[in-house]
């Protein structure tokens, strides 16, 4: 009997030493899969975030704006929000790298993203629009809080104190701001930024020595005319 039990405990130890053996077995076989496949993913992670980022900035792209803007559009539809656009543009930049080079021309655009994305804070977001124009989209922001941050950009970028061709207005690096804001209501996003940049189009050229304007669109107004999709008034300088 004591024969037969020490049999039964050895064949018994037998089978979990090599389930063991087994088990260990295929976790070192599938190691090389799993870290392959767990690589892959961090590669895709990377190639996603270079995607949606700007290859010479380091800010948020073209392609980042237009997917967020979708996303607030539809939050919007749920939601009732407030949003704001601000669109900005490097005055007479053509004449700097025309007077300087690209490659400094690259440097200042660097430099001028750098100190902006600094004054931007989520959930907002800050992005390269194309050239030497970046966005700001600011979803659940009235026109008073995006004339503030209008306000700290432009002394972010004063506070650079980076040269302009001798001939520009003021000799320094400076910046023209375009801000539109539409009430809390689901409207065609379209018009916000053709709105901000049109109020842009005004401030760049504006020799007043304001280098922003502001449009908005008062509650009142967008529910009497979201029918026609259309806006009323003009825009006003502030």
């Amino acid at each position: 009997m004591a024969l037969l039990f020490s049999a039964i405990a050895l064949s018994w130890a037998g089978r979990r030493g090599f389930g063991w053996y087994l088990r260990r077995r295929a976790e070192r076989d599938t190691r090389p899969m799993r870290e392959h496949a767990d690589q892959l993913a961090r590669d895709n992670q990377r190639l996603s975030d270079q995607a949606l980022r700007d290859g010479l900035t380091g800010v948020a792209n073209r392609r980042h704006f237009n997917d967020r803007l979708e996303e607030v559009a539809r939050q919007r539809e749920r939601v009732p929000l407030a949003v704001s656009l601000l669109i900005i543009d490097v005055d007479e930049f053509k004449r700097y790298n025309d007077h300087f080079g690209h490659v400094a021309g690259d440097d200042c655009l660097r430099a001028v993203a750098s100190a902006m994305q600094a004054a931007v804070a989520a959930p907002h977001l800050f992005a390269r629009y194309g050239g030497e124009e970046f966005v700001v989209l600011m979803s659940g922001a009235d026109a008073g809080v995006a004339f503030a941050l209008a306000q700290q950009l432009r002394q972010r970028i004063a506070e650079l104190n980076h040269p302009h061709v001798p001939s520009a207005q003021h000799g320094l690096i400076t910046v023209s701001i375009g801000i539109a804001t539409q009430a809390a209501a689901a409207v065609n996003m379209s018009d916000l930024i053709a709105r901000a940049d049109d109020t842009m189009y005004r401030a760049n050229h504006d020799r007043g020595g304001r280098r922003y304007r502001w449009w908005r669109v008062p509650w009142r107004a967008l529910a009497a005319s979201r029918s026609r999709r259309k806006y009323p008034g003009a825009p006003s300088q502030r």
